[in-house]
């Protein structure tokens, strides 16, 4: 069985902490258009790009994506 990525759940995070993706890009050091790609789920987030993630919002980088085990 494997872990599957579902939902990016970024977006919820960014308004709980009241931070627009602009802001959240620039600390990330990516472009808000990557931001919005992991938003929009087209493109995953790399492992540390999800540790750094976690740090800024202050959560679990489990709490980043909506998980599932199964077969791929």
């Amino acid at each position: 069985m494997a872990l599957i990525l579902g939902e990016c759940l970024l977006p919820y995070w960014l308004e709980k902490r009241e931070m627009n993706r602009a802001f959240f890009a620039r600390k990330m050091g990516v472009s808000r258009a990557t931001v919005t790609e992991w938003c929009n789920g087209s493109q995953f987030m790399t492992l540390e790009h999800a540790f750094n993630a976690a740090d800024i919002l202050e959560c679990s980088i489990h709490d980043l994506y909506r998980t599932k085990y199964g077969s791929r």
